[in-house]
C-alpha cells in the first residue's frame, strides 16, 4: 500500500502542455517557412519561455508521507517533519507554520475569486446540537 500523497496543480500541468505544443508549432513553422535564415539561436527564447512556465506552474508539488511533508517550490525544496508542524495558514495559499519558519506551498494556491463566485456552493451544516458549556 502506498503511504504517500502527492499534491500538484492539474491546471498548471495542462497549461504547460498547451504552451509547449504551441511553442513546438511556432518553431516548426519558423523552421519550414524561413529555412534560409533559421539558426539554432532562434529557438532559445521559446525554450526559455517553456522552462520558466514549467518551473512556475508544473514543477511545484507537496508530498505527504508518514515521516513528514516534502515541499518542492520553484527555487527551494523543504522537508518538514510532522513533529515540527505547528499549524497552517490558507489566506493566499497554503503556508506550513513551524517554530523556525513558514514554508509556503506554491502547489496549493488559494482559489481565485472567479472560481469562488462561479463554482458550486457548499452549504454549511446547521448546528442542531451543541454539547459545550452554556454561557
Amino acid at each position: 500500500m502506498n503511504k504517500r500523497v502527492v499534491l500538484r496543480r492539474l491546471a498548471g500541468r495542462v497549461l504547460v502542455a498547451i504552451i509547449g505544443a504551441v511553442l513546438v508549432g511556432v518553431l516548426v513553422y519558423d523552421a519550414v517557412s524561413f529555412t534560409s535564415r533559421f539558426t539554432w539561436r532562434e529557438p532559445a527564447i521559446p525554450v526559455l519561455l517553456f522552462v520558466i512556465t514549467w518551473l512556475l506552474w508544473a514543477a511545484p508539488m507537496a508530498t505527504l508521507t508518514p515521516e513528514g511533508i516534502r515541499v518542492v517550490n520553484t527555487w527551494r525544496i523543504s522537508d518538514v517533519p510532522w513533529s515540527a508542524v505547528r499549524g497552517t495558514r490558507t489566506h493566499f495559499g497554503l503556508v506550513i507554520v513551524t517554530d523556525e519558519r513558514q514554508v509556503p506551498v506554491s502547489a496549493c494556491p488559494a482559489r481565485s475569486g472567479l472560481a469562488i463566485s462561479v463554482g458550486p456552493r457548499h452549504e454549511q451544516p446547521a448546528l442542531t446540537h451543541y454539547d459545550g458549556d452554556s454561557l
